[in-house]
């Protein structure tokens, strides 16, 4: 019951739903968050879920790459990462939260941001095959660092089995695949 309630909350947030997201709180919940560059509080449903919102306004394009729900006896614990494209880019956002719950509603949560972190590196390969798409990969993942990572997106109908075992060759790794509308999303961290 409370992992659904943690899962709903996650959705309503990458999906910026307002009603969705007040409506997994009590009226009295209390948020603590710590953020980057402050930590901040705030008391009721409405301002909870405005501020939680207020980090995910005049983003791009939001999409979840993963979700864990679980609980630590009576305390709820969500993790989430998102992945946001702006042109030109993309950038990742984690959250940890503990929730406490009241009712079937969270209660309390205690939240830790990791911040908007650039991804490292982006390709766009639409059109390219394999032939020509491991190598175009190739080149840009020695232009990063040890733990960057490269978002590439691709329409390659063969780039999951290509880009997997490019992967296990050279040792970088897989860390999420996505798809959309424009095509496959790999993020690939370097090694």
């Amino acid at each position: 019951m409370n992992e659904t309630v943690l899962e709903r909350m996650v959705n309503a947030l990458e999906t910026g739903n307002r009603a969705g997201l007040q409506s997994v709180f009590t009226q009295d919940v209390s948020l603590r968050a710590s953020l980057p560059h402050r930590d901040v509080e705030r008391s009721g449903g409405a301002d909870a879920a405005d501020l939680m919102l207020s980090w995910f306004a005049d983003r791009g394009e939001i999409k979840r790459i993963s979700f864990a729900a679980s609980t630590v006896a009576d305390v709820g614990h969500v993790s989430y990462r998102f992945a946001v494209r702006e042109p030109g880019s993309y950038l990742v956002i984690e959250q940890q939260a503990y929730c406490m719950f009241a009712s079937g509603h969270i209660g309390s949560i205690r939240l830790l941001c990791s911040g908007y972190r650039a991804t490292g590196a982006f390709l766009e390969a639409l059109g390219e095959g394999c032939a020509t798409l491991t190598p175009l990969i190739a080149s840009a993942m020695r232009a990063l660092e040890t733990g960057q990572v490269l978002t590439v997106l691709t329409d390659e109908a063969a780039a999951p089995d290509g880009i997997a075992a490019w992967s296990r060759m050279t040792g970088h790794e897989i860390v999420a695949v996505t798809t959309d509308s424009d095509g496959m999303h790999f993020q690939l961290r370097h090694k």
